[in-house]
């Protein structure tokens, strides 16, 4: 990699299992998680069900949508794995603007009006839709024209969703035979989403940034207010990358006793290059394969 991608980029973690086989992944699906803070990718093989690759990469000094494409370019160009041809790419974009609206209520031709309810949309800022079957509902995100055109450059013909559609679907089919209410929360560097589930419905969505555990224990606990949930008694299962005994869980856990991790996403087998990894870890990531 060149000094230049050096600087922007650094990889995180990389796990590829012997049975992966570059002359075989036009048989292969590919699944890109993209935001600012960096890209993870891994490959799944259909025929076996099972994920046979996953690098990550974080990204630095990464701070308009410009960077992003050049750096997302450079990335790919020098990628080992990226440049091959896949059966199916998926790619989720991890922007921070997107909104749920109930699927009776949607019409696409008024899909700029609803965003603007909770987002302002700026410069080339075109707005997406995914349909969320389970939720009944769906979700709108607004990315960039120029990202869009760069994805389709690199990935042609790549499905493109909004990173929570398939943690939403996800979640409520995980949990959705479970009796109570339970909180599910899913960090990332820089924002963690919080899902709040009563049996088989969904109460609340929402992602929230934060820079420090300050920052995560107040957006978490105000959830907690809001909702009328009381912190001694509310289930409360960790996905992300989050390490046990970290700042972080520390932090909920002093006010959150009822906490657990969660584990990958069910129907899938892995390879055991991923053992290396905590079961919670790259959730939003190995949730995209449907």
């Amino acid at each position: 990699m060149s000094p230049e991608v050096k600087n922007q980029v650094s990889l995180t973690a990389s796990y590829t299992d012997e049975a992966y086989d570059a002359a075989l992944s036009g048989t292969y699906q590919l699944a890109v998680l993209l935001g600012m803070d960096g890209l993870s990718y891994c490959i799944l093989d259909p025929g076996k069900n099972k994920y046979l690759l996953l690098e990550s990469y974080s990204f630095l000094n990464i701070y308009n949508y410009s960077s992003l494409c050049d750096t997302l370019g450079n990335l790919v160009k020098q990628s080992k794995f990226l440049n091959e041809k896949f059966k199916r790419t998926i790619v989720a974009f991890d922007g921070a603007k997107s909104t749920l609206i109930p699927a009776p209520l949607f019409e696409n031709g008024d899909k700029e009006n609803f965003m603007k309810f909770n987002h302002t949309l700026e410069g080339d800022e075109i707005t997406l839709v995914d349909n969320l079957k389970g939720l009944g509902a769906k979700n709108l995100f607004a990315m960039p024209k120029s990202l869009q055109a760069k994805i389709g450059e690199l990935f042609p013909g790549a499905e493109l969703h909004h990173s929570s559609s398939a943690i939403i679907d996800s979640l409520l089919g995980k949990y959705k035979n479970q009796p109570g209410k339970r909180a599910i929360v899913h960090v990332q560097a820089s924002h963690f989403e919080v899902l709040v589930m009563e049996g088989a419905s969904m109460l609340f969505f929402n992602s929230f940034r934060h820079q420090t555990s300050e920052d995560f224990i107040y957006y978490l606990l105000f959830v907690c207010e809001q909702l009328k949930l009381n912190p001694e008694n509310i289930d409360l299962v960790l996905l992300g990358e989050v390490e046990k005994n970290s700042t972080l869980y520390n932090v909920v856990y002093k006010y959150i006793r009822n906490l657990k991790f969660g584990e990958r996403p069910e129907g899938f087998t892995y390879s055991y290059k991923l053992n290396e990894a905590p079961a919670h870890f790259y959730y939003s990531l190995l949730c995209q394969a449907k």
